[in-house]
């Protein structure tokens, strides 16, 4: 008995072998009798892989991994990025990232701040910062007693610091534009006269441009949060022309500008293209200069898409001055998460005015500068 207990092992084990065989070659015959299958097996030549009789041969050693071409790598590579960008996309649009204090909103702007309610560090329980509010009456009350002659007509001429409140509290007076920005005129123009090479990179760029786009400037406020891996959007007021104010949002993933404007149809679409193109070509320009040098060719320079939304949902302006503060609301809601108000109009600009000096008095604790010098504010950006 035993040993034909060991014979049958045998014979399990040998149909194991050939059941191997089989699976390995594909073959289509059926399965061999027990008989066939104790007869000890051919010896079968094996061919190499192109079809020489040198299979058998063990000095010979055939690589059947395929090679690809230089040409073949980087197609295979631009395809692999653009399935890598696709998926980065759609998580982008399916993600809503947890907002938190960026270290200039927790020092130098401390206490119990309305930044602290517009991004708090825990999840929201409704709105938060309350845009509608009427203005506090005790921080209106302590900028009336530290900024003396800043509200209604001035009969005298008042400092630097004074007149740039006096400008942001009375109705009658348009809010000034800062001389020294990235995308000021000058220093577009010569970006432009600067030639590319062949990455389409190497132009001059404005001084602190890449710290901003690292969030480390401007110095008195470094956020370190990093644009397009921290920062999906943009706010910002633009000027247009030193003559009227716009309110853009500049969205990376969708490397499109909307722009607001208080006055409907004031700018033509000629206009309006050639106003805000500074913004359409340098981001794309900063997005690639600053990406790793193998990542690169994932950034075309093509400019942003931009519209123009006016009049309709969008509140307008009744006089010639306003338009800076309702660009400041315009981005004010928008951030938020909030529909335009109809409150939001001239009958309501004296508060509206008001409540905007008594926040940012409030937040900044500052006089601002004794002469209208930004250099130091913005690191010359």
């Amino acid at each position: 008995m035993p040993l034909k207990k060991d014979e049958s092992s045998g014979e399990e084990e040998e149909e194991e072998a050939d059941i191997g065989e089989k699976i390995g070659d594909n073959s289509t015959e059926k399965a061999a009798t027990p008989k066939q299958r104790k007869a000890p097996a051919r010896k079968q030549q094996v061919l190499s892989p192109c079809g020489s009789d040198n299979g058998v041969d063990p000095d010979l050693v055939f690589v059947k991994e395929y090679t690809p071409t230089k040409a073949e790598e980087v197609e295979e590579a631009q395809r692999m990025a653009l399935k890598q960008q696709a998926t980065i996309d759609i998580a982008r649009a399916n993600v809503q990232r947890q907002r938190q204090l960026a270290a200039s909103q927790v020092s130098p702007f401390i206490g119990d701040s309305t930044v602290k309610g517009i991004i708090p560090n825990k999840p929201r329980l409704g709105y938060g910062y309350d845009p509608n509010e009427p203005v506090d009456k005790d921080r209106l009350a302590r900028l009336k007693k530290d900024f003396k002659g800043i509200f209604g007509p001035t009969k005298f001429k008042l400092h630097i610091p004074l007149m740039w409140w006096h400008e942001l509290v009375t109705q009658t007076e348009w809010l000034i534009r800062t001389p020294s920005m990235l995308w000021q005129k000058d220093k577009w123009k010569r970006f432009l006269s600067t030639k590319p090479d062949g990455q389409g990179l190497g132009r001059w760029v404005p001084g602190g441009a890449t710290d901003l786009f690292e969030g480390k400037a401007p110095r008195f406020c470094q956020t370190l949060k990093k644009w397009e891996v921290d920062i999906d959007e943009i706010y910002m007021p633009w000027n247009v022309k030193d003559a009227h104010w716009v309110a853009l949002m500049v969205s990376i993933p969708k490397r499109h500008i909307t722009v607001w404007d208080s006055i409907p149809g004031c700018l033509s679409e000629r206009l309006l293209a050639k106003a805000i193109e500074p913004v359409a070509v340098l981001m794309p320009y900063l997005q690639r200069l600053m990406a790793d040098i193998g990542d690169r060719y994932k950034y075309p320079l093509d400019r942003y898409t931009h519209e123009y939304i006016s009049g309709g949902d969008v509140p307008a302006q009744d006089n010639s001055s306003d338009c800076g503060v309702y660009c400041l609301k315009f981005i004010e809601y928008h951030s938020l998460g909030r529909l335009f108000p109809k409150t939001l109009c001239g009958r309501n600009m004296k508060a509206i005015r008001a409540k905007l000096a008594a926040d940012l008095y409030h937040e900044i604790n500052c006089r601002g500068p004794p002469e209208r010098n930004w250099e130091d504010l913005d690191n010359d950006i």
